[in-house]
């Protein structure tokens, strides 16, 4: 409804006049075929009204356009007067009385357009002419110097028109080039100051219903937080306010455009949260609800936008997204095959059951005569009973092996015997022997760096959905270089002493057999690979920095000196030497948090 109101009655449109421009501008309305409206009202108040040549003699429609800003029907069609630079090897009518026959059938929008221009400069002015007398009542426009008002005679569209029209009488004719420039201070607005403040009230009152409608479903997860049976009532009030908010924002004005981006991120953030924490991941409709947030943060969070949130926000909203990527990997149906395969299972097992039925209720079948004796029946009965108790048997020992194999997978306790007689293989039993040797569930991401000893990787945490950098050392590098894998295992067990904020956390190793990573339920195990897991500096390091050239700020290097010397100052109180400082070993956080 704004957004209509605002469209019908925003029929003008402001620019600047300097002081230098006037007589300039006055020269072109002139040669261009404007005319001056006299009311001897106005002009005692410093506001003076010139009107194109196609609303000369025109009275009713120059009243109109003063009086009024909005015009429910279009005005008839009126022929528009030609200018000295509207057609060349023509004749030109010089003054405003002569006019060109209409040709009503073939009429153009800009015969349309008829506007007038309100203007109030602060020194006078010299008219020389066509005049029109007009009387009217003064109308106090509210315009302040060296201003001017184009006012159109009907909605938006042709406000535009008028503009471009506007535009165009300000060309010289011999060069081709603007004779002077103005600039639009206001592109659209109501010409009378009564009806704009209204708009302003109006506009107001519709944004505040907008961001009440967007805050709302963050109030109301607060008010429902603990109730049981609420989670569905909360996902569609949050679809709601998203839905509102994509619908609007194409109308939101770039004044409120700040304010209303950060209200969409904290609803969006404020969703998956509510997932995260509240939901349910064996229901189904999570997996819907999982989708619908993760698209809602994607679309509000793009571009720029996911810079101007706090760390605070920013950091629950990784660790959220992170939580449902890991639920939607481990969930994911792909093309419909798990459930065709639970489906085929199903049928197996009732068709196994109904032969078992068949069994119990027809004694005529293979493994009874067709006319036995009592005795002979009696004996074959109980053979059959025995035999139905052993397959029963049998079909729970096959189902409890099945659950224990699944279990083994998931806890990734399937292994091989190592020999210590190979060399790969002894590398591979001192490294178990680490105390922070671990098992965890993670995938590999993106290279990140590689040396001598071997490559890092980005790793994602599939337990906790955190982000880590991963180390990969092949088993075949320790056996050419004995000395190697007992330099890891003296530096996994020192750095899992540790814990400071200026050094790097260490997580843990992973060797052997016990690799993590998971697709799609099939484990993945490499038993020539040793896996070191420590903490993701997505700053990169400090010679990476120094890479664009020396630090110029000396509070930035004083930070990362104290940030360095806290480090360092931790292992000597641990009675541990680094031995090797340097900018490559110096990893950089955001915010200016140092990790030695």
């Amino acid at each position: 409804m704004n957004r209509r109101l605002t469209t019908r009655h925003d029929n003008s449109a402001e620019y600047s006049l300097g002081e230098d421009d006037l007589e300039t501008l006055i020269g072109q309305l002139q040669e261009t075929g404007h005319f001056l409206v006299y009311t001897r009202t106005f002009e005692d108040h410093g506001t003076y009204i010139l009107a194109d040549g196609s609303l000369w003699e025109d009275t009713s429609a120059v009243k109109q356009l003063i009086n009024r800003a909005f015009a429910p029907t279009l005005p008839d069609v009126r022929p528009r007067r030609k200018s000295a630079s509207s057609e060349v090897g023509g004749d030109h009518p010089e003054s405003p009385g002569e006019e060109v026959v209409p040709d009503i059938e073939n009429a153009e929008e800009d015969d349309l357009a008829g506007y007038l221009l309100l203007l109030s400069p602060r020194q006078n002015f010299a008219w020389t002419g066509p005049v029109m007398l007009l009387d009217v009542e003064f109308i106090d426009f509210e315009m302040r110097d060296d201003r001017i008002r184009l006012v159109a005679d009907g909605p938006a569209t042709r406000l535009d028109l008028c503009k471009h029209l506007f535009a165009e009488s300000l060309i010289d004719v011999e060069s081709g080039d603007p004779a002077l420039s103005v600039t639009c201070l206001a592109e659209h607005q109501a010409h009378l100051p009564r009806v704009q403040r209204e708009l302003k009230k109006i506009a107001r009152s519709t944004q505040r219903l907008n961001e009440s409608i967007i805050q709302s479903a963050a109030q109301v997860r607060n008010t429902l937080e603990g109730s049981s049976g609420t989670q569905e009532m909360v996902q569609n009030w949050f679809a709601f306010a998203s839905d509102h908010g994509r619908r609007i924002q194409t109308y939101v004005p770039a004044s409120s455009w700040p304010r209303f981006s950060r209200l969409c991120m904290r609803l969006a953030i404020s969703w998956v949260a509510f997932i995260c924490d509240s939901c349910d991941p064996t229901d189904r409709r999570t997996f819907r609800w999982t989708v619908n947030a993760l698209r809602t943060a994607y679309e509000v969070t793009g571009g720029k936008n996911i810079l101007h949130l706090d760390p605070r926000e920013f950091a629950l909203l990784r660790k959220s997204v992170a939580a449902l990527v890991s639920f939607l990997i481990l969930h994911f149906d792909i093309l419909g095959a798990k459930s065709s395969m639970e489906a085929k299972r199903e049928a197996e097992r009732a068709e196994a059951m109904r032969r078992r039925q068949r069994l119990q209720e027809n004694f005529t079948d293979d493994f009874l005569p067709r006319d036995p004796s009592a005795a002979s029946r009696g004996q074959v009965l109980a053979e059959r009973s025995i035999r139905l108790v052993r397959e029963e048997r049998l079909r729970l020992i096959a189902a409890l092996e099945e659950s224990r194999v699944g279990f083994n997978d998931d806890q990734h306790l399937i292994g091989q015997v190592l020999d210590e007689q190979v060399s790969e293989d002894r590398a591979l039993v001192f490294l178990a022997a680490s105390a922070s040797n671990i098992a965890l569930r993670w995938q590999q991401g993106a290279f990140i760096g590689g040396g001598a000893n071997g490559n890092v990787y980005i790793g994602f945490n599939l337990d906790s959905g955190g982000i880590m950098a991963v180390k990969e050392i092949r088993v075949q590098d320790l056996a050419n270089s004995p000395a190697l894998y007992k330099q890891i295992k003296d530096e996994s067990d020192v750095m899992s002493m540790l814990s400071h904020d200026n050094i790097v956390e260490y997580y843990g190793i992973e060797v052997g057999l016990f690799s993590g990573r998971k697709l799609q339920a099939d484990i993945q195990v490499h038993r020539d690979r040793v896996y070191i897991f420590e903490e993701y500096c997505e700053g990169g390091s400090l010679a990476n920095l120094l890479e664009h050239g020396r630090v110029e700020e000396e509070d930035v290097v004083t930070v990362y000196a104290i940030q360095m010397l806290q480090g360092l100052a931790y292992l000597h109180g641990k009675g541990i030497e680094h031995r090797d400082v340097k900018p490559d070993s110096t990893s950089l956080l955001p915010m200016c948090q140092e990790r030695s």
